[in-house]
């Protein structure tokens, strides 16, 4: 009888342990549905950043997203998991695929309404002039001075190019913001702009707009531009670049593929009393400003490049033709290339022997050899040029008579060329 208890008393022992096992292995298999729900959970998420899908599609599938998180807590055994994830994956598919349906007749008319609006994208180039308002060229001057702090704007209901001080734009409920008209459309410009047609921005033309559980796709009108500054003198050249969009109703709006640009030029004028009266009669070569202490000239490594950068006059052309010569040889065909300086001595950037005999620095720097683009604590003056590790100045050629030099200050105590820095420019041009 002693055996037979024994025997007993072991089996219920190997009972007892086996019963929690089985139980533990069949619950360890719950978490492993629960990762793939939360899978597709953050699948469904993903999909929202589909270009492709309608404003209204984005926020069913945000809604859908929502709901399953909320399920997550509710969810216990592998076969709540299970059904879970079947179903989070039928209702994201017949989002998408009635988005696809519903849109059948619109997708196959939205290449040739894009069609159009590239056309009409092509044929505006140089739509812009300048305004007749009394204060523009007032307004000009801020804008070259410090193009950093204003932006413009295209107002589609007057088809005029505004400029505002900050990133705001002057329209909904910042209307009533200071805003300055510059330039105007010209006429035939005025009559391609109509039926919902509109200038946007070349780069990022939409962005999303929320408005209670919903998301709405906007045009942005806020326009690029860049300004460049002719040789020796106070006139301008003005770029501003755009895309075309418009609106459709109850679907997100169209943007041309293709882009375009209006150049403008205008003169500023310096008032007499920004210019003081020298005390000593100048001379026929102006001097290099260091400025004082709280000049803004003083946070570069050489401040006198400030001054002649400011003005977009650092460079001085000998023989015009001959430099178009010499520049062309550097481009080699091409529209961009650079240029290497070594001790206030300018060359070809693949060629340390090899200065250029037509442009030379103001003839106001010739006390001021030492402009360099290389060397590790040596450079103060260069450029960004992408990714790249090249260093020199930006040349580029904007067309067969007109080349623009473009190039950053080095501040102090940085060795390298800051994106945040102003960019200058001078353009070359050949008549």
């Amino acid at each position: 009888m002693k055996r037979s208890f024994r025997f007993l008393l072991l089996s219920a022992t190997i009972a007892t342990i086996s019963i929690p096992v089985l139980a533990a292995s069949c619950e360890t298999k719950a978490p492993k549905e629960k990762k793939e729900f939360e899978a597709e959970i953050a699948k469904v998420e993903e999909s929202i950043k589909d270009t492709t899908l309608s404003a209204g599609k984005k926020v069913e599938l945000a809604k859908l997203a929502s709901d399953a998180k909320l399920q997550l807590d509710k969810l216990k055994t592998q076969e709540d998991f299970k059904k879970a994830l079947e179903d989070l994956k039928q209702k994201a598919d017949e989002i998408k695929n009635k988005q696809e349906e519903n849109n059948e007749g619109n997708e196959g008319k939205k290449p040739a309404e894009i069609s159009e609006l590239d056309e009409t994208s092509k044929k505006l180039k140089d739509i812009l002039v300048l305004s007749n308002d009394g204060n523009r060229d007032k307004w000009l001057a801020l804008l070259t001075k410090s193009e950093k702090d204003y932006t413009l704007w295209y107002d589609r209901d007057n088809k005029k190019i505004v400029m505002v001080k900050g990133e705001k734009p002057p329209f909904g409920s910042n209307k009533d913001a200071e805003q300055w008209v510059l330039f105007e459309l010209k006429d035939d410009a005025k009559g391609m702009l109509t039926d919902g047609r509109q200038l946007v921005n070349d780069k990022e033309p939409t962005y999303e707009v929320a408005k209670g559980d919903k998301t709405y796709t906007n045009l942005s009108t806020k326009l690029n531009f860049g300004i460049d500054k002719q040789l020796n003198s106070n006139k301008f050249d003005i770029y501003i670049r755009y895309k075309v969009g418009k609106f459709i109703k109850d679907a997100s709006p169209l943007v041309s593929t293709e882009s375009n640009q209006s150049k403008v030029s205008f003169e500023t004028k310096e008032s007499e009393e920004s210019t003081p009266s020298p005390s000593t009669p100048p001379s026929s070569t102006p001097t290099p400003d260091r400025g004082d202490s709280s000049s803004p000239a003083m946070k570069y490594k050489m401040p006198e490049l400030y001054k002649f950068s400011e003005e977009g006059n650092l460079f001085e052309v000998k023989e015009i033709k001959q430099l178009k010569e010499e520049l062309e040889k550097i481009l080699k065909g091409k529209n961009q290339g650079s240029l290497r300086i070594d001790k206030g001595l300018i060359k070809a950037t693949r060629d340390k022997k090899s200065e250029l005999k037509f442009l030379k620095f103001n003839l106001a720097l010739k006390k001021f050899p030492n402009v360099n683009t290389h060397g590790n604590t040596t450079a103060n003056i260069g450029w960004i040029f992408g990714s790249s590790n090249r260093k020199g100045i930006f040349l580029k050629k904007e067309d067969d008579n007109k080349y623009i030099l473009k190039w950053k200050l080095l501040i102090k105590d940085e060795n390298t060329v800051s994106d945040s820095e102003k960019e200058y420019s001078q353009i070359i041009e050949i008549k």
